[in-house]
């Protein structure tokens, strides 16, 4: 029983977490498009790669902004996001994709449809080691044989960011684990969740899931993740 108490406990924070982010792109969801109209040049310069006629899918899509690095490219391109506002941003802009409402967790990706996958600041959003873990295993699933995956995540290790691994312990499951305030042209500011992955954890995560890595570096503001499946 005491088992069972615990469990549900964990599951009810976990909910929690995962409602706080939905929560706060809701919110922000006008502010964030703003702030979200281009790439970081080092992932523009990735995307590059991609060759015409790929099957590409883009998990957290938001506005759509990673087509901006494939504007010139003949791709067959899916994007799913959980925000409603961001998602008729992306379809007023790219109205020849295909753009779906989900929340990523719980979306079937399918068996071996895609070419390339791209996750740009999305799997630092979610709330659980399982969950992280269950999620780049979907990914490989998804993946062609040789297809590539580009993933980034925040780099939280900075001076700014250590006050707030002391927030709302909690709410969290790891030490790690983070709740960032963002202020970025708001009246209320909101509360976003967020893990802070260490360079050897997204390694050996990314090894467990069954993916091949191609390369990964550490800069100032991110994690950048290349691999492929093999």
């Amino acid at each position: 029983r005491e088992e069972i108490i615990f469990v549900a406990k964990f599951m009810n924070r976990l909910g929690k977490v995962r409602l706080l982010n939905q929560e706060s792109y809701q919110v922000a969801a006008v502010a964030f498009d703003k702030s979200r109209q281009s790439l970081w040049p080092e992932v523009k310069a990735l995307l590059a790669d991609i060759p015409t006629g790929a099957k590409v899918l883009d998990l957290g899509c938001g506005n759509g902004r990673v087509l901006n690095g494939l504007a010139t490219v003949n791709i067959e391109y899916t994007g799913i996001d959980m925000n409603a506002d961001l998602l008729t941003k992306a379809r007023l802009i790219y109205p020849q994709h295909t753009f779906i409402q989900a929340d990523l967790p719980d979306y079937d990706l399918g068996q071996e449809q895609y070419d390339f996958v791209s996750s740009i600041a999305f799997l630092h959003h979610l709330v659980s080691p399982a969950e992280r873990l269950e999620m780049l295993k979907r990914i490989q699933a998804a993946l062609k044989p040789d297809g590539q995956l580009l993933l980034t995540v925040w780099n939280l290790w900075q001076w700014r960011y250590f006050s707030t691994f002391w927030h709302q312990w909690h709410l969290k499951s790891s030490w790690n684990d983070c709740f960032i305030r963002w202020n970025y042209d708001l009246r209320q500011p909101v509360w976003r969740y967020y893990h802070a992955f260490t360079y050897s954890e997204l390694s050996s995560l990314t090894k467990l899931s069954g993916l091949k890595i191609i390369s990964l570096t550490r800069q100032r503001h991110n994690y950048i993740l290349r691999a492929y499946k093999s």
